[in-house]
């Protein structure tokens, strides 16, 4: 048995045990354990447009599982994905050089559940223009939801027609929404003991009727879910007219700038070629803001032909993800020395220093892919007096770059803790990652980064402060 089917089956056992009041139910198919299906309703989606929706979806995970991601699919309209598209997400295919092996099948639908109910676009989503879903038709898709599954989703209901039968009579002769049904911890036989003993009633009261509050038309559904839309759209205004109001915080500056930019310019002014120099610095330094900054204090003072400033981020020379090897963990550590391909690096840099081209082009790094573009980055001779070459790993001795490669080797110092916890805060926006999970990567990738970036400070010609 491989490790994907085994680890598979312990949480499928482990997801079998909850209450169907979690909202959460997920099976494999019997000819494939690699297609979990499953369904995601209930105190999920309690509060939003989604509320009483019964939403069917796969996971289809690949044989390296945990070490990869799965497809995450939705088969069930919503007005918020489209139906049997893959789902671009932090925790989906889209996106492995996120992916956590420690994750598990309902850590990705929880997260799922989260993203849904959010308003992010994505490869995958409904966003923009005449097909998007406005929240009537999404209050309205998911009323249909429950009928939908029993009436057009036969595989819905082969796998889940137990579950499927049970919300129906949990939500027979009910109004709209359906009552909510919350899960509570079972009490403990010392919490019981502690109760004082209640006096017995003088009779045993017939069971209460629910209160009719609890059943309310269509239309008053719909008029309480927009107000409650209105309150959300209303502090997005709020915070939207608080950061207009206030004016933008300009780049931190370290205060070096200036006087780097005059040292470079003079000596640029006697070569024939370009003048190169280096930014290494830990993760989270500043490195991209401060090389910023500096290329504007260097045009600044450059004149005439070749007056401009290429800034040349290392990024672009990772690893792509179609080489990493995931069985070593490779993308889960991507950011590492390994993960970059040093060779090609420094044939490229070597070709901008001493060879003849009129231009030149460098790859960048396309976020959105998760991998390398190619020409993204281009030097032209005649225009490109000075390169600022950025990143990590320049200083390293293995790299072969500390000879003959640039005119001038900077570190930016930066204090390693105060620079993982920015990275935590900046890392916050990742969709789909809880803060611990974010914390706990940052921890055991970035710090280990930054500690290897900091030992290779001996090799610059000179150490300036970074902005953390």
């Amino acid at each position: 048995m491989s490790i994907a089917i085994r680890r598979i089956k312990k949480e499928y056992l482990s997801l079998k045990s909850a209450p169907l009041s979690e909202g959460i139910v997920a099976r494999p198919l019997e000819t494939n354990l690699l297609h979990c299906h499953f369904l995601l309703f209930g105190e999920l989606f309690h509060g939003t447009d989604y509320e009483g929706g019964v939403y069917h979806g796969v996971l289809q995970f690949p044989k390296e599982y945990p070490l990869k991601p799965p497809s995450v699919i939705m088969r069930t309209a919503s007005g918020r994905f489209e139906v049997n598209k893959k789902i671009c997400m932090s925790m989906s295919d889209f996106h492995p050089e996120l992916w956590n092996p420690m994750w598990t099948i309902k850590t990705i639908l929880v997260g799922l559940a989260s993203f849904m109910n959010g308003d992010e676009s994505t490869t995958g989503g409904i966003t923009g223009g005449k097909d998007e879903a406005d929240p009537t038709e999404r209050r309205r898709l998911a009323r249909a939801s429950l009928a939908g599954l029993r009436e057009g989703d036969k595989l819905a209901g082969e796998i889940f027609g137990d579950v499927l039968g049970a919300l129906e009579e949990e939500r027979a002769g009910g109004g709209w929404p359906p009552v909510r049904v919350v899960s509570t911890p079972p009490a403990t036989a010392e919490a019981e003991a502690e109760k004082p003993a209640a006096t017995p009633p003088a009779a045993t009261p017939p069971a209460a009727t629910p209160p009719a509050a609890e059943a309310i038309s269509p239309e008053e559904a719909a008029a309480r879910a927009a107000k409650n839309k209105k309150k959300r759209e209303a502090a997005k205004r709020k915070k939207a007219a608080q950061n207009a109001a206030a004016p933008p915080e300009p780049p931190r500056r370290a205060g070096w700038e200036a006087g780097l930019a005059e040292e470079i310019v003079g000596a640029a002014a006697e070569r024939d070629g370009p003048y190169v120099l280096a930014v290494a610095g830990v993760p989270g330094a500043g490195k991209s803001t401060q090389c910023a900054l500096l290329a504007g204090e260097i045009r600044e003072r450059l004149v005439g032909a070749g007056s401009d400033v290429l800034v040349l981020p290392m990024d672009g020379y990772h690893r792509p993800l179609a080489e990493l090897d995931a069985t070593k963990n490779e993308v889960y550590e991507r950011g590492a020395e390994h993960t970059f391909d040093k060779a090609v690096f420094k044939r490229d840099l070597l070709g901008l220093r001493g060879g003849g081209e009129a231009r030149i082009e460098f790859p960048g790094f396309d976020h959105a892919k998760g991998d390398p573009e190619p020409g993204v980055h281009v030097y032209e001779r005649a225009k490109h007096k000075v390169v600022i070459v950025e990143g990590l790993y320049l200083l390293r001795e293995d790299w072969g770059l500390l000879e003959g490669v640039f005119d001038k080797k900077v570190f930016l110092d930066a204090d390693v803790d105060r620079c993982i916890e920015a990275l935590k805060v900046r890392n916050r926006c990742i969709p789909g990652y809880t803060p611990e999970e974010i914390d706990a990567r940052c921890e055991a990738v970035d710090r280990k980064n930054a500690e290897a970036v900091v030992e290779t400070k001996i090799n610059a010609d000179v150490v300036l402060a970074g902005v953390n």
